[in-house]
């Protein structure tokens, strides 16, 4: 008898133990994913912070380029020049479209791509001209000011978006 209760002792000590070991395993596993989200969302925090930035300064990088080439072209400088200011330009572009894939990898709100897609298109308008048919400095300065708003409001909901997150 005293066997019986011995084994049977055991196998409830020893059922005890795996109960023990199963749910430190799957906590520490919880524990685990968890620091890992945590840690995902402080990349992507990061991440929406310098975009917040890049996208905040690109947008008067090429309005001064446009300006640049604009210039350049009404001052009829050297073709060297103006391919110079059209490379410069151009590779703010090239970086504004790698912005507004980032923006749209990185946010939730897709409104904020839209807009950015947006000030891309009016930016594209503005400066399209200049060393084709020619533009005038007002044309050029209504056309890159229709883009204002869009910059404002993709700034405003990147700023909520990023606000909500930090929370």
């Amino acid at each position: 008898m005293t066997n019986k209760k011995d084994n049977s002792l055991r196998n409830g000590i020893v059922l005890l133990l795996l109960t023990n070991l199963i749910t430190n395993c799957l906590t520490f596993g919880y524990q685990q994913n968890k620091i890992h989200q945590i840690q995902q969302q402080e990349k992507l925090f990061e991440k929406q912070q310098e975009l917040f930035v890049n996208a905040f300064v690109m947008p008067s990088k090429m309005y001064s380029a446009i300006w640049g080439m604009w210039y350049a072209v009404q001052e009829n400088a050297s073709q060297n020049e103006r391919e110079k200011r059209a490379e410069k330009l151009q590779s703010f572009f090239d970086e504004a479209n790698i912005i507004g894939v980032e923006l749209s990898l990185n946010f939730k709100n897709q409104n904020i791509y839209k807009d950015w897609d947006n000030f891309m298109q009016k930016y594209h308008h503005a400066q399209y001209p200049i060393t084709r048919e020619g533009i005038t400095e007002k044309e050029l300065n209504k056309r890159l000011h229709e883009a204002d708003v869009y910059i404002e409001n993709m700034q405003k909901n990147m700023y909520l978006e990023i606000k909500q997150r930090k929370k």
